[in-house]
């Protein structure tokens, strides 16, 4: 049954699970969702107070237009938080269960004339066996989707993207390294500020392309601004073409910042490096030289190990071999 559930098309797995008396609702959804109808309003509401009168700016917080399933699909964690209030072994639900909630929760948006988001998490949602099949699943019925888990390796990451985006991927810190550390094991603060270093805009540009949207700028609008579109200025007086690694290219106190900006060093930095230039999101991406310099390598030569792109394309030839050889 699961994989008849996993390889059906969507409009025959919508079917199974939902009633056929409310297909016809469904239809009525899209057209909402087109613009062909006018939505009705939400009935998540709260009851009026006592007095009956509210100040009309907190009219909003009386009604909800969107409605959210914060779903725990496992208890399996790989954390051992100390605050950690449910350690219950929970059988997780079977593939059809899975796919028959987000049915009924479909339905239930329906009623309710809501949109739906479904917050998966856990443990750690990903490691749910099905969790791939089920993410799949909530977007194609069109609900919002996002995930509170755990640092991830940024190739399972990939997969979620190749399947769709999720409005927000949400990790925890406690604090700073020792005091979260405490709390959620050593060596984790580290660890989400790789996982959240990984997310690199090249990442997300891959994404966009496939999908024919307008590529991401980044942090600064212009990949990495380093020396071209910002200057990190500190105390003493000292001018870097970035503040997260040591890329000293003057001082304000002894040259002009006209100077500084236009001078060989800052140069080298806004030009980035040299493996980045023929790469077509260049203008958008250019790596991020601080991860570069933090792993002991050139900032000028080598590029950034998270990259995408290359990534990619080291995966092409590989596979047109695997594909040959069968």
């Amino acid at each position: 049954m699961d994989e008849d559930l996993t390889t059906q098309s969507f409009p025959d797995r919508l079917a199974s699970l939902i009633e056929p008396m409310d297909l016809p609702g469904y239809i009525a959804d899209q057209a909402i969702s087109q613009g062909f109808l006018l939505s009705p309003g939400s009935r998540i509401r709260r009851a009026m107070p006592p007095a009956g009168k509210i100040d009309p700016s907190l009219a909003p917080f009386l009604s909800a237009e969107i409605f959210t399933l914060q779903w725990h699909v496992t208890q399996a964690c790989d954390l051992d938080c100390l605050h950690c209030c449910d350690r219950i072994d929970r059988t997780p639900l079977a593939l059809d269960t899975a796919m028959a909630i987000l049915g009924d929760f479909y339905d239930f948006c329906r009623r309710m004339h809501v949109r739906g988001q479904v917050t998966f998490t856990g443990g750690n949602p990903l490691l749910y066996p099905h969790f791939d099949d089920v993410y799949r699943a909530a977007s194609q019925f069109g609900f919002g989707i996002a995930i509170l888990g755990n640092p991830t390796p940024l190739d399972r990451i990939r997969r979620l993207l190749e399947i769709d985006r999720p409005l927000y991927f949400q990790i925890s810190l406690e604090g700073l390294e020792a005091h979260n550390d405490t709390i959620r094991g050593k060596g984790h603060f580290a660890r989400s500020l790789a996982f959240l270093e990984g997310l690199q805009d090249n990442l997300i540009n891959l994404v966009r392309q496939e999908e024919n949207e307008a590529l991401f700028g980044g942090c600064t609008g212009h990949g990495c601004g380093a020396a071209f579109n910002f200057l990190a200025l500190l105390p003493d007086g000292e001018v870097h073409a970035c503040r997260k690694f040591p890329s000293l290219v003057g001082n304000i106190t002894k040259h002009r910042l006209y100077d500084i900006y236009r001078s060989e060093l800052a140069e080298r930095y806004r030009a980035g490096s040299q493996a980045c230039l023929s790469c077509h999101l260049n203008p958008v991406c250019r790596g991020c030289l601080a991860i570069v310099f933090s792993l002991g390598l050139d900032v000028f030569t080598d590029k950034d190990p998270f990259c995408f792109a290359s990534q990619q394309v080291a995966k092409t030839p590989e596979k047109e071999t695997n594909n040959q050889n069968r």
